[in-house]
């Protein structure tokens, strides 16, 4: 597209994809900003099919060879709203071990471990500060993205928790630096 990557610009088409230009174009990225970008691209390109796929399940467009008086079972749509959740929630716990550790402490252990465990206990020591604000575009060009799709409440309210605690630390950690 007409976009380079050197400007570092990340944006959301209409089909829902999210698009986001190669943020290391004659850099070394840090590992961390690495994971962001491909777990981010890959959670913005397959929610949505995901999504599209339940819904015409459930709404029995895609039951082909079936009468079309079957109705699908009414546990199903609890099922999928569930799935869908679990999903969201696992990419959030997922981008929280990378980069919020500590928001992440309250939660049992077996969900920690799914989330996965980075060797460094501080991310800031293998998160360039300069790195943050590109990783608050990325969550944010991600929920656009998100929002796009008529996801349930406690979805999205998942993900703009997310995106509230990221920017709460980039804010403070550039404030921080900026008084050292």
């Amino acid at each position: 597209m007409g976009v380079s990557c050197v400007q570092r610009k990340s944006f959301v088409r209409e089909d829902c994809s999210l698009e986001v230009c190669s943020l290391f174009a004659g850099s070394r990225a840090p590992i961390r900003i690495l994971f962001l970008e491909n777990l981010t691209r890959l959670f913005c390109e397959n929610l949505p099919d995901l999504w599209r796929l339940g819904t015409a399940y459930l709404s029995g467009k895609i039951a082909k060879g079936v009468k079309k008086t079957t109705r699908v079972d009414g546990s199903k749509h609890t099922q999928f709203k569930q799935m869908v959740q679990d999903v969201v929630q696992y990419y959030c716990n997922a981008v929280r071990s990378a980069f919020l550790p500590d928001s992440l402490e309250n939660l049992p252990a077996e969900i920690r471990l799914a989330a996965g465990q980075w060797g460094s206990a501080d991310p800031k020591k293998d998160s360039p500060v300069s790195w943050l604000p590109i990783c608050v575009r990325h969550i944010r060009a991600c929920m656009q993205s998100i929002s796009l799709l008529e996801l349930s409440s406690d979805s999205v309210a998942l993900l703009q928790d997310l995106s509230f605690d990221l920017r709460w630390n980039c804010m403070s950690t550039l404030l921080k630096q900026a008084i050292e």
